[in-house]
């Protein structure tokens, strides 16, 4: 009763996606999707914030990187987590047999969401053998990953960010960590003219996915995240940027601050799209 949870949107990202005919096939030969994204949304996504991934839509697109929404179920990493062997292999190779023709054809699988992108890049390998596997984890990247490889390599195309002078935190999500990934959206977040950015690196927020969110585990999962809400209080922010959905939830309830995901910032900055939330400047001095 204790936790703060999200609303569930009228309509699902996929939903929506189908109805604009943005669901695509397979592609028809080989080589013809270098250069562009396959994107996994994940659950939260779909079922809570649909506008968060076609924002990430935007942002990939003013990169000028076309992007592809696949045929997909959830990662499956709940399946994993409660002992669900054979709902998680069948997950495993519905995502996988979607995406891997994309994957063959030059594209690189992308996800916003931290979770999905470890499922793909390490999780899968535990339940479903074959080449397969490596050849789509090989092909994977974090949506900041891969954003600020694509930037490197393509630095034309990188837009502009207008100046600000917000206070901000960020937070790396363990999924992120266990993934180590050279550069992260702490990195481009950090290019915008008079950003102040702190690296919270206080460990786990305690959200632990759906654990924070189960009968008997708040208090728990509330103390766990202590070290990283007592940092927030003393960068003081206006904002939290964290790339993991439940961190966000449990860092804003835990701070009472507000929270993002650093792509829909990055987006807002760049002109790409509104701001869906007041940003509020405040005295942190």
């Amino acid at each position: 009763r204790r936790r703060t949870l999200p609303d569930f949107s009228g309509k699902s990202l996929a939903r929506r996606l189908r109805r604009r005919g943005r669901s695509n096939s397979s592609p028809a030969t080989l080589d013809s999707y270098k250069g562009r994204v396959v994107f996994f949304y994940e659950m939260y996504a779909n079922y809570n914030d649909p506008d968060l991934a076609l924002i990430m839509e935007k942002l990939l697109h003013a990169h000028g990187v076309d992007v592809i929404f696949p045929p997909q179920r959830s990662s499956g990493i709940l399946e994993m987590a409660y002992g669900l062997p054979a709902k998680a292999a069948a997950t495993a190779r519905y995502n996988l047999n979607a995406t891997l023709p994309y994957v063959r054809a030059g594209a690189t699988l992308v996800s916003g969401e931290p979770t999905a992108s470890f499922a793909f890049r390490s999780h899968y390998a535990d339940y479903v053998d074959g080449p397969t596997v490596t050849e789509v984890a090989s092909a994977t990247r974090d949506l900041g990953e891969f954003l600020y490889e694509w930037r490197a390599a393509h630095p034309d195309t990188a837009p502009a960010a207008s100046p600000t002078d917000l206070v901000l935190a960020y937070h790396m999500p363990c999924h992120l960590k266990a993934q180590k990934v050279a550069h992260t959206f702490f990195d481009l977040v950090a290019e915008i003219p008079g950003v102040r950015l702190t690296d919270l690196s206080a460990g786990c927020c305690g959200m632990a996915g759906t654990f924070g969110t189960k009968a008997g585990s708040f208090e728990f999962s509330m103390l766990t995240g202590r070290p990283v809400f007592e940092r927030v209080q003393e960068v003081k922010p206006n904002l939290v940027l964290s790339d993991c959905s439940s961190c966000r939830m449990q860092i804003e309830q835990g701070t009472g601050v507000a929270t993002m995901h650093p792509a829909e910032l990055l987006a807002h900055l760049y002109g790409i799209a509104p701001a869906r939330h007041t940003l509020s400047w405040t005295d942190n001095a």
